[in-house]
């Protein structure tokens, strides 16, 4: 659809091939029989796996955002280039935009990622998070 092109042939048996691995790995092969009510289920799985691959285009996205805005900035400053004070001047703001542009890009990585391993793993675990509401202008009770 985005590329205009056919869907390649290969997709069809791949799908397939997703479906047989889920049941395989949701429900080990000696409990198939007992744990049957599982296979219907199977739909939720498949739909949960592409949350997954979701999730991972969310991080090539961060990735891409990050290239896109060192870009920017590169084609930006690059008329600056050509004498020794716009060569100073380039360089000192290009380190500057850069690194700030690694830290967030870092910053970023990692939040996905946490929130990746505290929602996404710890779901599939069925472990379930629970606390207290954050109200920091509440009175204290004594």
């Amino acid at each position: 659809m985005v590329l205009g092109i056919d869907m390649p042939k290969f997709v069809i048996p791949m799908f397939i091939v997703e479906a047989v691995l889920l049941v395989l790995f949701t429900v080990p092969p000696k409990r198939l029989k007992q744990d049957f009510i599982s296979i219907p289920m199977l739909v939720l799985d498949v739909v949960n796996s592409f949350t997954y691959v979701i999730s991972y285009i969310r991080l090539f996205a961060v990735g891409m955002s990050g290239a896109a805005i060192a870009e920017a900035f590169n084609d930006m400053l690059s008329p600056l280039f050509g004498s020794a004070v716009g060569n100073a001047g380039a360089a000192f703001l290009l380190l500057f935009v850069h690194g700030l542009n690694i830290a967030l890009a870092v910053m970023g990585v990692a939040v996905h990622a946490v929130r990746l391993n505290t929602l996404e793993f710890s779901n599939g675990l069925g472990q379930e998070w629970s606390g207290f509401a954050f109200a920091p202008f509440a009175k204290q009770k004594n």
